[in-house]
């Protein structure tokens, strides 16, 4: 990766940043297209829910700003880590553990009425278990955006060695110091169809060692 000014250590880093974006990115975009759905099925259930609607419409302002994407995920992340009784939230939702409906606050959905408590116990069992997936995928995807925020430089190799071939081949000189040129570049380089799928391979690794 070649640059006017720039040191190797500094361009290094600079791929480093943007590997670790694409990481972010990927894992975000999950988070979002998941509590989306989960959002909207929620809607057919109780489609006159003004909270759920307004939560939505917030979701997909934050889904489609790169530079904010992953605040839904943090969010729920700091949500889920609340205790109750001992147990944090997401233990309850691995648990199913029903009190999870008599919170004040819920998560992804933040304050509610006691309404929703009403209809859960409304709701019949298919819906009821739908619901429970979906709180455990979005635990699990939040977790995953925490957890490529604070990967260390040693486990994104592969995935800087793919920046660096995408901005080798384009032939693109650029210094580091410049930050709009450098935002344009790392801009183009996300877009890369080989970063993307490396990207994939690297988020499928990291989510089986999440599982272990």
């Amino acid at each position: 990766m070649q640059t006017d000014g720039a040191k190797p250590e500094e361009m290094r880093e600079a791929a480093t940043k943007c590997a670790k974006n694409a990481a972010v990115l990927m894992a975000a975009t999950t988070f979002n297209a998941v509590a989306d759905e989960f959002l909207r099925n929620l809607l057919v259930i109780m489609p006159n829910d003004l909270r759920i609607k307004a939560i939505k419409e917030m979701l997909e302002k934050f889904a489609n700003d790169e530079e904010r994407m992953d605040v839904p995920a943090l969010n729920f992340s700091k949500s889920v880590a609340e205790t109750v009784d001992g147990k944090t939230v997401a233990e309850l939702i691995f648990r199913r553990d029903e009190r999870l409906f008599r919170m004040k606050k819920f998560p992804l959905l933040g304050e509610i009425d006691s309404h929703i408590t009403e209809k859960w116990e409304r709701l019949n069992q298919k819906n009821r278990d739908a619901i429970w997936v979906y709180l455990d995928k979005l635990v699990k995807y939040s977790a995953s955006v925490l957890l490529v925020q604070k990967i260390s430089p040693e486990d994104l190799t592969e995935l800087v060695s793919s920046v660096e071939t995408a901005v080798r081949e384009r032939g693109k000189r650029i210094d580091v110091r410049d930050g709009a040129a450098y935002e344009k570049l790392q801009r183009e380089v996300l877009r890369d169809p080989r970063l993307q799928q490396a990207t994939s391979k690297f988020m499928n690794v990291l989510g089986q060692k999440q599982l272990r």
